[in-house]
């Protein structure tokens, strides 16, 4: 019996050791716990058996106080919180499973708010029927709450980044490289919806070499290697068209292994097409300046050829020589136009709107349009009769027919026909109708509605900037006119162009003509002394010899000094003055000699550059001051002279 009762305290002893330890835990813990008992029927109502000491950190409310008042910390749940908090109690008491709940609880010390996560488990004693042990286990979460807020605003922010951007997407690959994520905003860039894009390996790319560099890049990646540069690389549009990419990424690694691909990508189609644009521009504007200094020194050679014709013409009375010498004329302006054709594609022409005969008008520049084509391409005219005049620019018009020219060519590689038609159209509003058709691969029905939008090309990866066919659009509407183009795939293309005639009223000899005949007669002069100031020795010599068979004194300059030293030393009655000269401008000559004599002093500018190609700052010429455009014939120049002399006397 001994031993029994010293095993007896020893249990006691053990036990007592155990109930000390889990108090011990209980207390130190950095949660709160409770004990409670509940009886069914009552409700809500339960008795507490025990609340740990750390709970008066939750609520404000020591412990005791909270076993003799159990209530009271129902009160202290946020009131949006409460429903939930009780639903949970209510399906703890009936569940043998634990239930856990989040909720705010208020301290009712501070006033501060804070999230409590509660799990409570019931336990039914054997001996006992409809009363529960309510357990319950409080843990704080305000910061792991908050933290989860921050990281879903995060995210938030994030996802308006990714998805809501409209200039870029983002896109993820596997190590096969295959699209595992992309952004919505890809389909406004793209055409192709999300879900079009997922499993994809090849971006829908077209056969531009650059996308060579873009899976090069991709593969090395997906080897691990550094990120590369950011690369551009080519994709099909779904309306048919084209988009330029600009990417970058990066490898993906997780635990020290590349398990795909991270990147983003923008559209940089239309910022590409403005740098072409733009090299176009200066490239032109280069060519511009090539052919305006190509142009002063051809017309002035033209210049002197054409006036010893004339001379030639006028002094012999043969018809043998004047028809050779009408024969060099010809010829000589057929250069000059060539010489024009050049400065209207290089852009250097004014707008000059002028009555223009459109069958006239093509033929003289289906000879260049030949050569703009190439001799695989046979260009044929077919001219309508009776065809009334249209009010245009030269300059303009040419510029029209080039790009369209330009175009077939490139419809044609293989060669073909180019066929330029004209026809006066009665059937609606009158129209002169111009029609260039070409028998390239056409034109695909869902891009016939975009040729004429700026920067829109099919021919980017040739150098296409997208901007011919808009020009051409932009002049046709100056004019007044509309265009529109019917295409068969593979069947060739026509564009077709409607001119408003010209008002009947207007007189018919003011239709501009390309090549007309002028007499070998010089104009009955009047007399007087003219200063002719010319650099070129040829032009000087031959205007100097039309002007002695005509009547005139002349007095010759090649510089500016030599120009002013004649004003001194020489009454005038006109001045007749190249613009450009070694030693300054015809401007200054102008400018001196109407400072000594007559602000309004008689005076005449001829250039080998056009009127509206004149070089520096040229703007307005002078009042009074008239202009000649080299080369320039006998009859227009005697008369130009008379004109001039005329409105001083």
């Amino acid at each position: 019996m001994a031993q029994d009762g010293t095993q007896k305290n020893e249990g006691r002893h053990t036990l007592g050791g155990s109930e000390e330890i889990l108090k011990t835990i209980v207390e130190t813990m950095p949660g709160a716990v409770y004990v409670a008992e509940w009886v069914e029927g009552h409700g809500l109502e339960y008795g507490s058996i025990f609340e740990s000491p750390s709970i008066e950190q939750f609520t404000g409310i020591p412990p005791e106080e909270l076993t003799a008042h159990p209530g009271m910390l129902l009160n202290l749940v946020h009131p949006d919180d409460k429903r939930k908090m009780v639903d949970a109690f209510y399906e703890a008491v009936h569940s043998p499973e634990e239930v856990e709940v989040t909720y705010r609880l208020q301290n009712a010390r501070s006033g501060e708010m804070r999230w409590i996560h509660e799990r409570i488990r019931s336990i039914k004693p054997a001996e006992t029927s409809g009363r529960r042990v309510m357990i319950g286990a409080m843990m704080d979460v305000t910061e792991l709450r908050e933290a989860e807020e921050e990281l879903q605003r995060a995210k938030d922010r994030m996802q308006i980044l990714v998805e809501g951007t409209p200039y870029l997407f983002f896109y993820t690959q596997d190590q096969e490289g295959n699209v595992t994520y992309i952004s919505p905003s890809v389909e406004s860039i793209t055409g192709y919806p999300v879900e079009e894009w997922l499993g994809q390996r090849h971006w829908f790319a077209t056969g531009n070499r650059i996308n060579d560099l873009a899976r090069a890049a991709t593969h090395a990646h997906l080897r691990g290697e550094a990120p590369r540069p950011a690369f551009e690389f080519e994709i099909r549009h779904k309306n048919g068209g084209t988009v330029l990419l600009e990417a970058y990424e990066h490898p993906f690694v997780v635990d020290g292994k590349v398990v795909g691909i991270q990147g983003v990508a923008r559209d940089v189609t239309a910022e590409r097409r403005l740098q072409e644009a733009l090299l176009e521009s200066q490239k032109m504007e280069a060519i511009g300046r090539l052919a305006a200094g190509l142009a002063h020194d051809l017309n002035n050679m033209l210049q002197g050829i054409v006036t010893c014709a004339d001379l030639i013409g006028a002094q012999s009375q043969e018809d043998a020589i004047h028809a050779l010498a009408s024969e060099i004329v010809d010829i000589s302006e057929r250069g000059a136009n060539l010489v024009q054709q050049l400065l209207s594609y290089s852009r250097r022409q004014i707008f000059e709107p002028a009555p223009v005969d459109l069958n006239l008008f093509v033929r003289d520049n289906a000879s260049f349009l030949q050569r703009l084509v190439g001799d695989d391409i046979a260009v044929s005219l077919d001219l309508g009769p009776d065809l009334p005049p249209i009010l245009g620019d030269r300059g303009q018009l040419e510029r029209v027919l080039v790009n369209l020219a330009s175009n077939a060519r490139t419809a044609m590689p293989d060669g073909g026909a180019l066929r330029i038609t004209t026809r006066f159209d009665l059937s609606g509003e009158p129209e002169v109708v111009l029609t260039v058709e070409d028998e390239g691969e056409g034109i695909a029905p869902e891009r016939r509605d975009k040729i004429f939008e700026p920067y829109f090309t099919t021919r980017a990866a040739e150098g296409g900037t997208g901007l011919g066919l808009a020009s051409v659009k932009g002049i046709v509407e100056q004019h007044g006119g509309h265009i529109s183009v019917q295409s068969v795939v593979g069947g060739g293309t026509a564009f077709i162009i409607g001119f408003p005639p010209l008002d009947e009223n207007s007189p018919a000899e003011q239709v501009q003509e390309q090549s007309h005949a002028q007499p070998y007669v010089a104009a009955q002069s009047p007399g007087g002394r003219i200063l002719l100031v010319d650099d070129n020795d040829e032009v000087r010599r031959s205007v100097r010899d039309v002007l002695t068979f005509s009547g005139y004194e002349t007095v010759t300059a090649a510089t500016v000094a030599q120009a002013v030293k004649a004003v001194e030393e020489h009454d005038l009655d006109l001045l007749l003055t190249d613009l450009q000269l070694p030693d300054g401008s015809g401007l200054d000559i102008i400018s001196r000699v109407r400072e000594q004599r007559d602000p309004q002093f008689p005076a005449i500018l001829m250039s080998g550059y056009p009127r509206g190609g004149l070089p520096g700052n040229v703007g307005e010429l002078p009042a009074s001051v008239l202009f000649l455009e080299k080369p320039v014939r006998i009859q227009t120049l005697l008369e130009t002279i008379e004109t001039s002399l005329s409105k001083v006397r």
